[in-house]
């Protein structure tokens, strides 16, 4: 039973990594760890609403992780002499590291019964 719990919380994931495809047609090689990213968080986008019972906090996490990428990316980029495309792999929380970080969450959640599907 909580192995089907789990894989409709990745669901959600699953469908919003779908619904940036469009924006990543041009460049693949990044849409793969973009898309490792979108389940991740996406998931506990899925588990944020479930224990608040609210779309807003869901809203206020993406509008949060989008400025806060944007503004990573523009900090880190400003020498145009140097400017080159980041590594997709290694590049914040849609890199690796991040990634570790949400599944390691999701895990202690889920573990402790904190929000269950």
């Amino acid at each position: 039973m909580g192995c089907v719990r789990a894989e409709r919380r990745h669901l959600g994931g699953v469908i919003w990594a779908v619904w940036h495809l469009p924006g990543y047609v041009g460049s693949p090689a990044t849409f793969l760890p973009f898309a490792v990213f979108t389940v991740l968080l996406g998931t506990l986008l899925g588990m944020l609403r479930l224990h608040t019972n609210a779309v807003w906090a869901c809203s206020v996490v993406h509008a949060a992780n989008n400025t806060l990428v944007i503004a990573f990316v523009n900090i880190a980029f400003t020498d145009a002499s140097e400017l080159r495309p980041p590594d997709p792999w290694t590049l914040g929380l849609s890199g690796w590291t991040g990634w570790a970080v949400m599944a390691l969450l999701i895990a202690v959640l889920t573990a402790r019964g904190r929000v269950t599907a």
